[in-house]
């Protein structure tokens, strides 16, 4: 099973975590945002409810 992790992270932030994965430290999936603002524009609200119903669904398949 996969997680992805939507954030809110500086480009420092960023850079010192994917450093880290360079050195081989797992870091996991993350989908990072500059701010709340860019998230929201990215996430429109039916973008945000088909991610609310996949929570804790399991495995899906697009068919």
């Amino acid at each position: 099973m996969s997680a992805v992790t939507l954030s809110i992270a500086s480009r420092e932030h960023v850079s010192r975590r994917a450093a880290a994965a360079i050195r081989g430290e797992e870091q996991g999936a993350h989908i990072s945002f500059n701010s709340v603002g860019l998230l929201w524009n990215t996430l429109t609200r039916k973008r945000w409810e088909i991610l609310r119903a996949m929570i804790g669904q399991g495995a899906l398949s697009i068919p």
